[in-house]
């Protein structure tokens, strides 16, 4: 008996892993509530000097590290996006073939490039082949993001001459 042949619509063509962001902002947050309740146990900070100094850190903590944490999945001819934190809602692209791509970095911590040490989020714009537009913001890891734009390059060049353009 052979094996069946594998359909290329059966699975992912691209699946990311949990990304570390995500542990950094869930640990930091809890640390930051730990630090401002015993501020306020032992007296150094009242109650609203601490719920405020909370929120303030934690606000800044999300921005810089969980802001659009996602896990993303793609398939060949849809792509789903699923944000960790509730207030991000899920979005799913379909396409039989891609038209355009633009993958841009939202820079972080520093203007320099040079300096450029981590990426706030990231933007991908799609286009399909009904000219329908789709912009996608998403934080995963950096070897995930290559892998992500280069599958989606794929899927570009193999929608063949003329159908698709070319990635900008």
């Amino acid at each position: 008996m052979s094996p069946k042949p594998k359909s290329v619509a059966s699975g992912p063509l691209f699946k990311s892993r949990l990304p570390y962001r995500f542990f950094i902002t869930v640990v930091a947050i809890a640390c930051l509530f730990l630090l401002f309740g015993v501020f306020y146990l032992i007296g150094r900070l009242n109650l609203g000097q601490a719920i405020f100094c909370f929120l303030l850190f934690s606000g800044y903590i999300y921005a810089r590290f969980g802001r659009y944490a996602a896990r993303i999945i793609l398939m060949s001819n849809k792509i789903e996006v699923a944000y960790f934190f509730p207030w991000d809602r899920p979005l799913a692209f379909d396409f039989q073939y891609l038209a355009s791509l633009d993958h841009l970095d939202i820079p972080g911590a520093y203007t320099f490039k040079e300096y450029r040490w981590y990426r706030n989020y990231r933007k991908l714009s799609l286009t399909n082949e009904k000219n329908e537009f789709c912009e996608i913001k998403y934080n995963i890891n950096s070897s995930d993001d290559s892998l992500l734009v280069r599958q989606l390059e794929g899927l570009i060049r193999s929608a063949g001459p003329g159908r698709a353009a070319r990635p900008r």
